[in-house]
């Protein structure tokens, strides 16, 4: 029955793959061109009205099988979307198979980062990690060693996974694509994870991902690109009681893109710093026994600073965020609750475009959610919300929508 179980779950989230996740690539994804992205003056505002509520995390990073789903409204034009995907069945004491599926999309469009897991051991394993592409040059395979398993908050885990690591054997010519052009260096992710449990009262949730230098040859173009990244997910929560908390969250993805031409004369010669990073303090706990209230300060900092030898080329983007907010989950009945946020800061942007300064500006911001929570323990959570405009309530009010979905399998 077991096995029936698993290969149900494995052909629904393959349904689902093919409906929302169409690309496959892992963290860096061979993009090295040099882009402009932004962020809205409220960006960040609606990054944290479209998270879950801060006591939902635990349970989540506590489960073997399960799907977590966050989509609403940036921008007239752009969706906000993170999804995640965990798949876990044991094939035997001391074999076991593991899928994740990985997107966040923010400031830019994200491709997912999908790994297969074979593990071997029991209590210390070792694992087989990658994932399969169309075009064999693009496949990824790497290992893993892992002490105790993520679900039992006794957890750590650090993984090597080579990224197209036949392109170079692979990319012959054909009538797709030309052979001229090559990796000195390629994609290496180096990845720590951890989650664990301390003195019954501290939990720490660590994902900590290193991209050294790699390096691509284009004889086609006459230059050479460089990348180089890093990325860092922390939280730790200090669990005073059953109902009550209060913890610390970290994100940054620091990221230098290079471009160099072959010829020196030649009038182009790039490079790009993006950081973004959000830092955000909270506090959780239960009132009029059957509802539960969530307070906090984020900080959010996004730039992107190209610069280029032809002025034209050039691009200087800053937004830094302070804000204050405030959760309510209003008890209805057994299966639902009502959402109730609030939250209120400042926010500073600056651009700066072909050495030209476009946007210097700073204010407030005064943004208010309503929603509605359904949810079944151990089975699904799901949040529908609408947000609201409060410090432009003269001249509009409705600022977008948002649904958040977790469903344990």
């Amino acid at each position: 029955m077991k096995s029936i179980s698993f290969l149900i779950k494995a052909f629904c989230l393959l349904i689902l793959n093919f409906i929302i996740a169409p690309s496959t690539q892992a963290q860096f994804n061979g993009d090295f061109e040099i882009k402009r992205y932004y962020l809205g003056e409220e960006n960040f505002y609606d990054w944290k009205a479209y998270q879950t509520p801060v006591n939902w995390d635990k349970q989540w990073f506590s489960t073997k099988n399960g799907m977590k789903s966050s989509t609403g409204s940036i921008s007239m034009d752009e969706f906000y979307i993170f999804l995640e995907i965990n798949l876990h069945m044991d094939l035997s004491d001391h074999i076991s198979f593991l899928y994740k599926q990985q997107q966040n999309s923010f400031f830019r469009p994200e491709d997912d980062y999908k790994e297969a897991e074979f593990r071997f051991g029991k209590n210390i394993y070792y694992s087989i990690i990658g994932f399969p592409t169309y075009d064999k040059k693009y496949g990824s395979v790497g290992h893993a060693i892992s002490l105790g398993e993520a679900e039992n908050l006794n957890f750590i885990r650090f993984s090597k996974l080579d990224q197209y690591i036949v392109y170079n054997d692979k990319n012959v010519e054909n009538d797709r694509q030309s052979a001229n052009n090559y990796y000195s260096a390629t994609p290496v992710l180096y990845r720590l994870q951890s989650n664990y449990l301390l003195f019954d009262s501290c939990w720490i949730n660590i994902d900590f991902k290193d991209e050294p230098e790699t390096t691509f040859i284009d004889d086609d173009k006459a230059q050479k690109s460089h990348y180089q990244g890093r990325e860092t997910h922390l939280q730790l929560e200090w669990q005073f009681d059953s109902n009550s908390s209060a913890g610390i969250k970290v994100m940054q993805d620091h990221e230098t893109r290079q471009t160099i031409p072959d010829d020196s004369s030649a009038n182009i010669d790039s490079d790009q710093l993006m950081r973004l990073e959000v830092y955000d303090l909270y506090m959780g706990f239960t009132i009029f026994d059957t509802d539960y209230l969530s307070l906090g300060f984020m900080r959010g900092y996004f730039q992107n600073l190209i610069t280029d030898n032809n002025d034209s080329e050039t691009y200087d983007f800053l937004l830094t965020s302070d804000q204050v907010y405030s959760k309510w989950q209003w008890y209805l009945d057994d299966n639902s609750d009502a959402l109730y946020a609030l939250q209120a800061g400042t926010f500073k942007i600056f651009k700066q475009k072909d050495q030209e300064i476009e946007l210097d500006n700073d204010g407030i911001q005064i943004k208010a959610t309503i929603g509605i929570i359904f949810h079944e323990a151990e089975k699904y959570d799901l949040v529908l919300n609408s947000t609201w405009d409060l410090d432009l309530i003269q001249e509009k009010q409705w600022d977008g929508g948002n649904v958040q979905f977790i469903f344990y399998f």
